[in-house]
């Protein structure tokens, strides 16, 4: 039943991840732009926003890493062969690379090299939080387990 429950984690965080990054969303002004674009210079479009307007600069710099916190949590969380930190930073820069490979045909959105930046930063974030976490489970795992009782051998009972 707990395996169920974290499969059913880590497709609800594709689902929230490809519900932001394939569907417009016009509250938070994603995707509603008249054209899309290419950007294939590392921290110009993070530039532009800051200058532009704070509004969007937090909705993008901080919604794109924690877009992909939950990602980076529940992967590790999920499969057992799939907790050292540089794997899970590996898989969470591919599948932000294959977002925006897809959003190139997308004609209102834009694929850009600072989001596969910062989503991938979100993905390392969240394995890091997924492994002090586990690792404070493992320390009272280990405090509050079951002892078994000392074994009292005869010669030393009287």
């Amino acid at each position: 039943m707990l395996k169920v429950i974290k499969a059913i984690l880590l497709i609800g965080s594709l689902i929230f991840i490809y519900h932001f990054t394939m569907t417009p969303t016009a509250n938070l002004g994603i995707g509603t732009s008249a054209t899309g674009g290419v950007n294939l210079d590392p921290f110009k479009i993070m530039d532009d926003y800051h200058q532009a307007n704070a509004r969007y600069f937090i909705i993008n710099e901080f919604g794109n890493v924690a877009l992909f916190m939950p990602f980076g949590f529940f992967l590790p969380m999920t499969f057992k062969k799939i907790r050292a930190f540089m794997l899970v930073v590996f898989i969470g820069c591919l599948l932000s690379i294959c977002i925006e490979l897809a959003q190139l045909k997308m004609p209102t959105r834009w694929t850009d090299i600072d989001d596969v930046i910062l989503n991938t930063t979100g993905a390392a974030l969240g394995c890091i939080v997924f492994k002090i976490l586990h690792l404070f489970y493992k320390i009272l795992e280990f405090i509050w387990r079951p002892r078994k009782p000392k074994r009292q051998y005869k010669h030393m009972a009287k």
